[in-house]
Parts: structure tokens; sequence; C-alpha cells
């Protein structure tokens, strides 16, 4: 399991008190550090520094951390949790605390602009942190190094950046959003689809029980549930996690014909795991531009890495395709993103699930990572009789004559085939006022058969085409 989920699943208060004082804190910390750039102590009234203000700043190189005390946390708050789990420092706390201020108090948005040497940037960035943080060389050290990747407030997934130059400080600082809501007491919610989390919430009233698939696919799918069941016992108790780089990642490749039951068992298989899942749209995380596809995926990874969510790629192919020879830019940026691809998804401690039509056009160095791989086929005539069985609900009336038997032999149709056609044959018998009936089933069968191009076999009398 992941061990960076700084907030999920505990039982503690929202500590007003300290928040409020913190804050105050915040406030001093801001009219000391514009004090010192010879603007006075009031930061509302003082005019905004210009770098020729900052140039004067006394710069030391060491001396005592000069931050305002802060308030002790209490032990059982949500933001007292992550200072004693991760050991956050006084910098730590001051630099999380400025990260979740502007949620707090919009006022703080314009205070941190003021410590960005007249730069123009707003809000809350690396160096204007790293300014209000500390006033000597040994100090701004600090700073800086807290700030890396693979720090606590990074690393744990409290705070997230966002590159604007090609300094090492030159990005915005973002709380990350699930945590600002666990601290701040505010309610749980899906995330919302955005170029940050370019993806979709997946949800079925199904179980995997109810897609009646093959025994050795519902044996592999079964794998796969207690493989992500077991994985707290397996990588924490029975110690795999000490002995193998990247032990929690688990990578499935679902292959099959549309309309199979691909989608339906991602979402299912996450319904009995007990873990979101979240169906990347593509076209959202793919970009024209050098560098933002890269960026689109880190952040998609990330974060639900932090929360153990799994993230199911449809249609993987388009995104897993395979790297060709370059012969032109473009054949290099596809390859670029292939092999980051590559990277990223070797390096992710969670559960990716990627479905295709195509495994053929899977790039081999992602088929030599899957751990595990399903082929879902097209049903045969029992497996769709179950289907043709599952897919109308027990209160839909029915003709007395139906037999389910006469539609699941002669037509051989996916499962996904199967539900539009139920869905044409209960709209059609809802708009005559009239019981389900054979002939509605045909119709509907029919609708399909011509969506797909396919000629449809004949079996008995079929009904007439509508005028």
């Amino acid at each position: 399991m992941p061990e960076r989920r700084a907030h999920e699943g505990r039982q503690a208060h929202v500590d007003l008190e300290g928040l409020a004082q913190g804050l105050e804190a915040l406030r001093t910390l801001v009219a000391l550090r514009l004090e010192e750039a010879g603007l006075g102590s009031d930061p509302v009234h003082a005019p905004p520094p210009t770098p020729r203000d900052w140039l004067s700043r006394p710069l030391p190189p060491s001396g005592r951390v000069d931050l305002p005390p802060l308030p002790r946390f209490a032990l059982d708050s949500r933001f007292g949790q992550l200072v004693g789990e991760y050991e956050l420092d006084t910098q730590e706390q001051y630099a999380l605390l400025a990260a979740l201020a502007p949620e707090l108090d919009e006022r703080f948005h314009a205070l941190f602009s003021l410590l960005a040497h007249g730069s123009g940037r707003d809000g809350l960035t690396g160096e204007s942190l790293r300014n209000l943080l500390a006033g000597s060389v040994e100090g701004r050290l600090r700073a800086a190094r807290i700030l890396r990747p693979d720090a606590p407030l990074r690393a744990a997934g409290m705070i997230r950046t966002e590159p604007f130059g090609p300094r090492s400080l030159d990005f915005r600082i973002l709380p990350d959003p699930d945590m600002a809501r666990w601290v701040l007491g505010h309610p749980r919610e899906e995330p919302e689809f955005s170029s940050a989390f370019p993806a979709r919430a997946l949800h079925t009233v199904h179980s995997l029980a109810d897609l009646a698939l093959p025994q050795d696919v519902e044996e592999k799918l079964q794998g796969l549930l207690n493989r992500i069941r077991n994985r707290p016992k397996v990588l924490g108790e029975w110690g795999f996690q000490h002995h193998h780089d990247h032990p929690a990642g688990i990578t499935a490749l679902f292959e099959g014909p549309p309309g199979t039951g691909k989608t339906t068992a991602a979402a299912a298989l996450g319904k009995e795991a007990g873990l979101p899942v979240f169906r990347v749209d593509l076209s959202a995380v793919v970009s024209k531009y050098i560098g933002e596809t890269e960026k689109n995926l880190s952040l998609l990874f990330d974060r639900a890495e932090r929360r153990d969510w799994i993230l199911f790629f449809d249609e993987a192919d388009a995104l897993f395709g395979k790297r060709t020879e370059v012969s032109d830019s473009r054949d290099r940026f596809a390859n670029q993103q292939v092999s980051y691809l590559l990277q990223r998804m070797e390096a992710f401690e969670g559960v990716s699930l990627l479905a295709t039509n195509l495994a053929r056009n899977v790039d081999d160095a992602f088929m030599r990572r899957i751990h595990i791989r399903v082929r879902f086929p097209l049903p045969d005539s029992l497996e769709r009789l179950h289907i043709w069985t599952g897919a109308l609900p027990d209160n839909l009336p029915r003709d007395e004559r139906l037999e389910l038997e006469d539609l699941s032999e002669p037509f051989p149709m996916s499962g996904g085939e199967i539900r539009n056609a139920v869905f044409h044959a209960a709209y059609r018998a809802a708009a005559e006022g009239s019981p389900l009936s054979r002939d509605h089933l045909l119709h509907g069968i029919r609708e399909e058969f011509d969506k797909a191009g396919r000629l449809l076999p004949k079996s008995g009398p079929l009904p007439e085409d509508d005028p």
C-alpha cells in the first residue's frame, strides 16, 4: 500500500483555535520580513516593495531561525496529526500554514505577493515562501530543502507545485485539495474533472459475479482482487516492501472486443476492493504542447497514488501505443510521451488498469510490465442467456410468451450490445403501453446489428421494418 496518504481515514477534530493563532503568527512573520526590507511593520498600509527595497535587506550567513513561536497544535487535531506523524519542524509547519492560509483568509494571497521581490507573481511561490521562512543564508538553504519533491511536505502530498519558470524555486505552491478539505473539516468530495485531474469517477451497480464471464476470466479477476486486498499483509506484515522496488504497484491489462465487459469489470473490481475507480480522459491528458502531456500525467498519478485510487485507461493503445522510428518531430514527441508513461507507470504505487481492443498495438515495453493480463472473449450462448436474464428488471411487465432462450442462441452479441438492445426494446414497449415482447427485443437486436454494420441472422419471423 502507498505510505504517503497523509490525510486518509483519520478521526480527528479541526483545531480552530490553533489555526487562528497560527494565522496570526504568519501575519507577524510577513510584517517582520517587510520591516527587514525597510518598509515598516504594517503590511496593509506599506507600499509594495520593489527589487531595490530587497537589495538592502540584511542576509547574514547564519543565525537562529527568527520565526515567531507557533501554537502547540493538539495531537488529536487534524493539523496536529500531520505535524506529529511527519515530525514537521517550525519552518515546515509555517510552510504548510502558508499554503492553507488563503483558504481561510483571502488577504494572505496579497500578503504573499509582497514577498516576491517585485516579480509580479501573485500568491505563494517557492521564492516568496523562502523569503518568508528565513532571514539568513543558512535558513534560506534549509527553506529550499523543505520544498524538495522528496521532503515530507511534497512527498506526503500536503502541498503541490506548479512550475512557471526555469529556476529551482519558480513554482506556485498550492495545498493539496484533499488535504485542505480534511484539515479544514470540509466534507469529502469526488475530485472535479480538470487539467490537474483529467479523470472521472467510474461507478457500477454490478458485482463481478453479475458479469457472466467465462470461468478463467472470473479466476483472473478474483486473483487481481485478492492481490489488491492483500497488499497490506504481503508488503507490510511480510516485509516485501523492504526487499523490492515499487512493490505496491499493480498493472493489469484488459483486452477484448468492444462490449465484453472490460469497463464494467474495472468498476466492479474497485467496488469490491473498496477503492474508487477513475476513468482517465485521454483527450484531456494528451497535449500538442511539448511537456504538457507529461505534466498532466504526473499530476494524475501523484494524486491517485496518495489516495490509493484505481486509474482506468480505456482504449489504452491510444496512449500506450508502440514507439516508432523517428522521422519527424511528431514521432519524437510521441515517443517521449510513451517513454515517460513507461517510467511513471513503473514507479506508480497504486493500481492501474489498461483496457484495449487491440493488445498488439500496445508498446512491448508496457506488455513486459503487465502483472495480470485478462482476455475478455465474446460470450457464448449460455453466457448470453445469463446476460439477457440479468439485463431485465424483475418488475418489468413481460409478454408471457417471451422466452429469452430464443434470443440467446441465434444472435451472437456482446454484453454491451445486449444491454443496448434491452433499452431499445423497453422504450418501444413503454411508448406502446404494452408488456415487453419478443418483437420488441428483436427490434432492439436489429438496431444493434445495423449500428455495427452486421447482417442479422434469420431466427423465425422477424418484425417488419418501421415504415
